[in-house]
């Protein structure tokens, strides 16, 4: 009774512990198994290959075996040998063989009390679930895991002249300590409940054995878990769609805007149109409407500044009326006439803004009428006598 009593209490112990780790685990902000707010990471991991994760362990310990609870055999030792494989960072299975020997207490006819050994051995099968893992996220360079697990196989006892099979059914907790990457350390306690006269003796009803032991565990292959890219996405999946939602809202209100903005350009349009098209506007005095532009001495072509004067009153005619019929006169003064080459200098002149008319602003021919004052003194001034006046 004492006995099991003890088990009990270790179970509990450990299971305890595992939430002291989680605790612990909280004050490290930066631990792997936490996402950027703190909250543990719970998967889902990518799957692994058959070899992957695999650990072989060795342990050695002691086992008492009860009739009952108030009648428990002497200590013998025991051995337990195991393999197995964590197939997600909270389950794994594993298969072994646990015995060597057990003794068991009975009371003979005479009501003296008497001791019986036995050969033990146990072959099972194991499912386990890390308790740590679950609790407090997976993380692989924890130093100390917890981990629960249910147990089923055959049971075989002799002594010498008999042999005894029976179904076994257990349970236990594996505490495990990281040494490095590949070793660990394992105490291990377990219950095995078999059925009557499993030790050859007068007593009936169900017996269990109960074992602790202190082993070494070794990792094959690939060691470790990797969360699957999905869950980084998930977790940060509200993050993503406040983020749309406040985008789409601003989108709403920039439509909004953009839709007002028309409206408001509409208006103005229509009233620049208004105007043009009032008879004011259309009517301007001849000097308004007439455009002057200035040669070089013998030149035909305008110069920068002058271009840029012609830029202007052009687009200014255009949209004042566009239907507007440009004269373009051309002029030279007398001087240059008695030595230049070209006597028809003021119609090369004229020539030359026509064909900017056509080709930089798309005038078409039946609005463009060229003439060619010759050589004239009418302003009196050679230089303003180098000219080409549109109307």
């Amino acid at each position: 009774m004492k006995n099991l009593y003890t088990y009990l209490i270790a179970i509990v112990l450990s299971i305890l512990s595992s939430f002291a780790s989680d605790a612990q685990e909280r004050s490290i902000p930066e631990d792997s198994n936490r996402d950027f707010r703190g909250r543990i990471n719970r998967g889902p991991y990518e799957t692994t290959a058959f070899g992957d994760n695999i650990w072989v362990g060795v342990a050695g310990g002691i086992n008492l075996f009860e009739h009952s609870l108030a009648s428990v055999g002497n200590v013998t030792p025991a051995i337990d040998m195991n393999v197995g494989k964590w197939i997600t960072p909270c389950v794994g299975l594993r298969i072994g063989y646990q015995g060597i020997s057990i003794s068991s207490r009975f009371s003979s006819e005479d009501l003296s009390e008497r001791l019986l050994q036995a050969g033990h051995a146990y072959f099972h099968g194991d499912l386990l679930w890390n308790v740590s893992n679950a609790l407090s996220g997976y993380k692989e360079t924890r130093l100390w895991n917890v981990s629960v697990f249910i147990s089923t196989g055959l049971a075989h006892s002799c002594n010498g002249t008999a042999a005894s099979n029976r179904v076994g059914l257990g349970a236990g907790c594996i505490n495990e300590f990281r040494i490095t990457d590949r070793i660990g350390l394992t105490l291990e306690a377990r219950q095995l409940v078999v059925g009557e006269n499993y030790d050859f003796s007068s007593n009936h009803g169900f017996s269990g054995v109960t074992s602790v032991t202190l082993g070494v565990i070794y990792n094959f292959g690939k060691k470790g878990f990797r969360r699957c890219n999905s869950a980084v996405y998930e977790s940060n999946i509200s993050a993503l769609k406040s983020a749309r939602d406040a985008l789409y809202s601003r989108n709403v209100r920039l439509d909004k805007t953009i839709s007002r903005l028309i409206e408001q350009n509409d208006e103005l349009r229509g009233e620049v149109d208004s105007l043009y098209s009032s008879a004011e506007i259309k009517d301007l005095p001849e000097s308004l409407s007439r455009g002057v532009f200035f040669f070089a001495n013998g030149g035909s072509e305008l110069s920068e500044q002058e271009l840029f004067h012609l830029d202007s009153y052009v687009r200014n005619m255009l949209m004042i009326n566009p239907g507007k019929i440009f004269t373009v006169i051309g002029y030279t003064d007398i001087g240059t006439l008695e030595e230049a080459s070209d006597a028809s200098l003021g119609g090369m002149r004229a020539r030359y803004v026509c064909d900017i008319l056509r080709n930089s602003y798309g005038v078409a021919e039946d609005r463009i009428v060229m003439m060619s004052a010759g050589a004239d003194d009418r302003w009196k001034s050679p230089g303003l006598n180098r000219c080409v006046i549109i109307e």
